[in-house]
């Protein structure tokens, strides 16, 4: 079994080679460490901007649906609203109908009446005087 050369039988070359190794080992490491923290820094950054993106649709989807339903609301208020215009006008011209209908019919029995009076008192002038002619 060969051994491990130590500091003490060593020559400084190779003392000096050793260091570079582990010089170049540490060199390697922290460039390996600094590489995995700016990969995780990056994916931080990505998975955050994802989630904000996400947030902000979420957010514009939640807008647009309160707009529509907004909307709708109003175009229900419009339709319910003419709805009852269009009741009142109906029960307008219904109620103007009823009062024309029911002046006529008061007209018509007024003129009836006139003229039944007025053909009593003829007839009864004219009995009177057929009375005063026979008399």
């Amino acid at each position: 079994m060969e051994q491990e050369p130590t500091n003490e039988n060593m020559t400084e070359e190779q003392l000096a080679a050793a260091d570079a190794e582990a010089a170049q080992a540490a060199a390697t490491e922290a460039a390996e460490k600094a590489a995995a923290e700016a990969a995780a820094k990056a994916a931080t950054e990505a998975a955050e901007k994802a989630a904000a993106e996400a947030a902000a649709k979420a957010a514009t989807e939640a807008a647009e649906k309160a707009a529509a339903e907004k909307a709708a609301a109003e175009a229900a208020t419009e339709a319910a609203e003419k709805a009852a215009a269009d009741k009142a006008a109906a029960d307008k011209a219904a109620a103007e109908k009823a009062a024309a209908e029911a002046a006529e019919k008061a007209a018509t029995e007024a003129a009836a009446k006139a003229a039944t009076e007025a053909a009593e008192k003829a007839a009864a002038e004219a009995a009177e005087k057929a009375a005063a002619e026979a008399a």
